[in-house]
This record gives structure tokens, C-alpha cells and sequence, in this order.
């Protein structure tokens, strides 16, 4: 499949194709009782586990680093930000020009799909 097809969107609501083939992909690489502590740290929501399952996803093969506070995540090309540029990047949403640095934003911000900016992941829009 090209980039632009793994964007595209799913006939589930919010997901595309990527999401869709993440989904599974996950829970076949976590265990019974992993699968049960996500659930109870999801309060037993199983769209909170699946969304925090694919943030887990989009920032994989990256070190994400708060300025403003002690959080650090994940291995890799370091990007930096504040923890709610951080959260909207990893959420789909873009963050204010300039608001990531270090040597993976770029990457990072291109992995994540220049034509999902400001809509929610797997739904088009014609604003870029």
C-alpha cells in the first residue's frame, strides 16, 4: 500500500486504515494480564485503551520530551515540546508552528501525516 492508502479512511468512525491494521497487530503482541491492566487503567473503556494504544503506536521508534516538566517517553530521535504540543501531535492535531524541536521532529511530524492535521486521525479535510 503507498503512504496515502494507509491514510485513508475506515469504515470504523475516526480510524484509518493504519488504526485499523494497529489494532490487531496490538493485541496480538499483549498478553492476558496486559490486556487487563489497560483495561482497568481505561477505567474499563475499551475506546480509551484503543486511543491509547495507537498514541503508543504513532510515537514509537521516538524520544518524546516535555520542557515543562520531568516526562520522557520512548527511545529513539529526541522531540521535544511542551507536554500539550506533545499530547495534540500524538493526538492527530497539529501544534503551533515551531512548538516541536529537536532532531525527530521533523520526522516525527511527517510520520504522523501532514493531510490528518486538524482533523481526528482517518478523516479527510481539505485544511492543511
Amino acid at each position: 500500500m503507498s503512504p496515502e492508502q494507509w491514510t485513508l479512511p475506515s469504515l470504523c468512525p475516526g480510524w484509518d486504515i493504519h488504526d485499523v491494521v494497529a489494532h490487531p497487530v496490538d493485541c496480538a503482541r499483549t498478553t492476558r494480564p496486559g490486556f487487563v491492566r489497560q483495561l482497568i487503567a481505561a477505567r474499563f473503556d475499551v475506546d480509551v485503551a484503543d486511543a491509547r494504544g495507537i498514541v503508543a503506536e504513532r510515537a514509537a521508534g521516538f524520544s518524546l520530551r516535555t520542557l515543562d516538566s520531568s516526562l520522557h517517553h520512548g527511545a529513539g530521535p529526541e522531540v521535544l515540546g511542551s507536554s500539550p504540543a506533545l499530547l495534540l501531535a500524538v493526538s492527530g492535531r497539529r501544534p503551533g508552528e515551531g512548538e516541536l524541536s529537536g532532531d525527530g521532529a521533523a520526522a516525527f511530524i511527517q510520520g504522523l501525516g501532514e493531510e490528518t492535521w486538524g482533523t481526528p486521525r482517518g478523516t479527510r479535510s481539505t485544511r492543511v
